[in-house]
């Protein structure tokens, strides 16, 4: 049992560091965006507080990178349409959505909870979280192509860039 929980907390350090790299490593790209912390949109984000902490504990994510997944693909609109057809907070697909047993995508409690776990699913899935979000915009496919398009290569230093932003910025404290 103890060994267990020695392996969790191992395991989320290593994830925390590679994440803390990756977001320096991305960050020039990011920057080239013109991206800035204040694109945040705060007063949204704290409608859905609750809910994303409460998909942090149940899927282990860092709390900071579901925030910055959601300002990504929707800046915290709930009822946000893609042009490829993803919706909600979380811009699930609808075979994603079937797949995770999304009923009501525009429900931010289900969308949150749906898209955390996908998240989840693929950064276990691919080892790293730069393959789990390649595989979350792009769909795991792609990744196990090795097909990265010009806009996976924008979003992801886009996630990590707002994650930093909320790293500086704890949820948990404001």
């Amino acid at each position: 049992m103890l060994t267990r929980e020695i392996n969790k907390g191992w395991a989320y350090a290593v994830g925390y560091l590679t994440l803390s790299f990756l977001c320096f490593f991305y960050s020039s790209a990011a920057l080239s965006q013109s991206l800035q912390c204040s694109d945040i949109n705060y007063s949204r984000l704290q409608s859905y507080k609750r809910l994303i902490e409460q998909a942090e504990k149940k899927y282990g994510l860092d709390v900071n990178l579901i925030i910055a997944v959601i300002q990504v693909e929707s800046a915290f609109i709930p009822r946000a349409r893609s042009k490829a057809g993803a919706r909600g907070l979380m811009q699930l697909m609808p075979e994603t959505q079937r797949q995770l047993g999304v009923r009501s995508v525009f429900d931010p409690k289900q969308n949150i909870e749906g898209g955390a776990r996908y998240l989840r699913e693929q950064i276990l899935r691919f080892g790293d979280v730069k393959k789990g979000l390649w595989a979350y915009n792009a769909g795991p496919h792609r990744v196990e192509k090795k097909q990265m398009f010009a806009e996976t290569q924008r979003y992801i230093p886009r996630v990590l860039f707002y994650y930093w932003c909320m790293k500086n910025r704890s949820l948990k404290n404001g």
